[in-house]
């Protein structure tokens, strides 16, 4: 070490008692640096990387051999000081995390530089085959498969004149396995995409049927799930491509249906929302009613069924009537404008509550099987649920309850019910009906809603471009042998169709 520099040390924090880390933890800590003196740097940095190494020798002599592999698994770096001509340049196989940067002077003292990480996970592998029969010998320039993640809306305002039409776009990630590629651009990369290795072939294909087998990661971030709504769409969506000289591109394409999975943080979905309404009769009655309403928890997966308890005191001189929904509220985001579209996935009326009596209810909503789940990690669109309980007065203000509810996916299921609160006993209520919502509502109060997923922190603005590397990039399933001359296509082996000739 230097004279200049008087201390280096390395810090992170313990996030548990054990002191060991899993996929997708966060890794902070700090750099401590003390100086003697002023010096100049060209470059600061910390790196994080995952590596397997094996090493041994075989043999003495002239016979000895050493035998040896080495598999890199991720590479992180975070840079503190960094030469400016090297700036915003990218790193071979290297993911590199933005923090704070500084000058390439540092003054005598003693100096700590906080980093960042972010511990990759693997995502689901996307594994298939791409059939192509061609009745003639051709000629190819490029030929490949591709895997995009995308959301995207799009709305018009107004007429004639007047017409406006708004839009945005996310993309997520675009990742691309190349066939066969063109000799001069093997080796180039592609802005924004995430190029994949595997088995390459010559421009020039035999009359046969041809089986070309690909393999994706997807990248381990927080993306939305699938779905389609009124202004916009969730999509993730498989493409292959075939160009050839003076003819028209060949392409076809298939849509993957992506579910989030269950990250463990989801503990406050299964806590019980409760809420009480009074009202006081003034015009055309007298008296009071009161009603208190407690749901379970909060989050449910599709194809559960929702408990509610109402207990209703009805000290007034009206008969009141109870009534339930569940409404749907899909959010469309374009710069600063927003629209809104609602939908009821059900709505009941039940029983008559008379003047002077009271009574408790047990309302059960079994909610679809194919109910859009809840989304609010997208950022120009989302897709929520609201719980409502209300006595229907006539020609009188109704006292309601609203509760926010999280659809989750099947998989992830909440705990099963315990049991009604101490008091009630059970009612046989009727199945609700799914009835389409007449008109649009106003939007709901400002913080109706939790946000179900915590912020996930991307360890670089362009992340979802290409978290990172596969670790095994050249891994293919058993089954995939893929050869130059190409293996001959199975009509019955397992497969998902998709439509031909249709550009995406």
């Amino acid at each position: 070490m230097s004279r200049s520099i008087k201390k280096l040390s390395l810090q992170y924090n313990q996030i548990n008692e054990s002191n060991t880390f899993s996929s997708g933890d966060i890794v902070e800590g700090r750099v401590v640096l003390e100086v003697i003196k002023e010096i100049k740097v060209n470059s600061l940095f910390v790196k994080l990387t995952g590596d397997a190494h094996v090493s041994w020798t075989e043999g003495s002599g002239d016979d000895e051999t050493t035998y040896s592999d080495h598999e890199r698994y991720f590479k992180l770096k975070q840079y503190f000081i960094q030469e400016s001509l090297k700036k915003g340049e990218s790193e071979k196989n290297t993911t590199l995390v933005d923090g704070e940067t500084y000058g390439p002077v540092i003054m005598q003292e003693s100096h700590v530089f906080p980093f960042r990480f972010q511990l990759p996970q693997h995502g689901d592998i996307v594994e298939g085959r791409v059939v192509l029969e061609v009745t003639k010998e051709i000629k190819v320039d490029s030929f490949f498969v591709k895997l995009t993640g995308d959301a995207h809306v799009s709305w018009t305002e107004g007429s004639g004149d007047d017409e406006k039409t708004y839009s945005d776009h996310e993309r997520y990630f675009k990742l691309k396995q190349y066939f066969i590629q063109e000799s001069l651009k093997k080796g180039e990369s592609e802005k924004n995409t995430t190029l994949v290795d595997g088995e390459t072939y010559g421009p020039v294909i035999m009359p046969g049927s041809h089986v070309f087998p690909f393999r994706f990661q997807l990248p381990q971030q927080n993306m939305p799930p699938s779905f389609k709504g009124f202004r916009g769409w969730v999509k993730y969506v498989l493409t292959v491509n075939l160009s050839r000289p003076w003819k028209s591109t060949s392409s076809t394409h298939t849509e993957l249906n992506f579910v989030l999975r269950n990250d463990g943080t989801s503990d406050h979905l299964l806590q019980p929302q409760s809420g009480t309404q009074d009202k006081k009769m003034k015009l055309f009655g007298s008296g009071k009613m009161s009603m208190n309403v407690t749901a379970e928890k909060t989050g449910y997966m599709q194809g559960e069924t929702i408990k509610v308890f109402v207990d209703i005191d009805n000290s007034s001189s009206r008969d009141v009537k109870l009534k339930y929904s569940l409404r749907q509220q899909q959010t469309f985001i374009a710069g600063r404008r927003t629209k809104r579209a609602y939908k009821d996935i059900v709505k009941e009326t039940r029983d008559r509550i008379p003047s002077g009596e009271k009574s408790k209810f047990i309302v059960d909503m079994t909610l679809p099987h194919d109910l859009n789940v809840t989304i609010e990690n997208c950022r120009i669109l989302k897709v929520q649920y609201e719980l409502k309980v209300y006595l229907d007065v006539s020609f009188a203000s109704d006292p309601e309850v609203k509760f926010p509810v999280v659809i989750l996916p099947a998989e992830q299921q909440c705990p099963p019910w315990q049991g009604p609160p101490g008091g009630f006993q059970p009612y046989p209520p009727p199945q609700p009906n799914l009835v389409p919502y007449p008109g649009e509502l106003p939007p709901p109060p400002a913080g109706l809603y939790p946000n179900l997923y915590d912020p996930t922190v991307l360890p670089y603005p362009e992340a979802a471009a290409g978290v990172y590397p596969n670790p095994n990039p050249h891994a293919i399933q058993p089954g995939f042998q893929p050869a130059p001359s190409a293996p001959v296509y199975d009509p019955n082996q397992s497969t998902k169709e998709s439509t031909p000739n249709m550009p995406y």
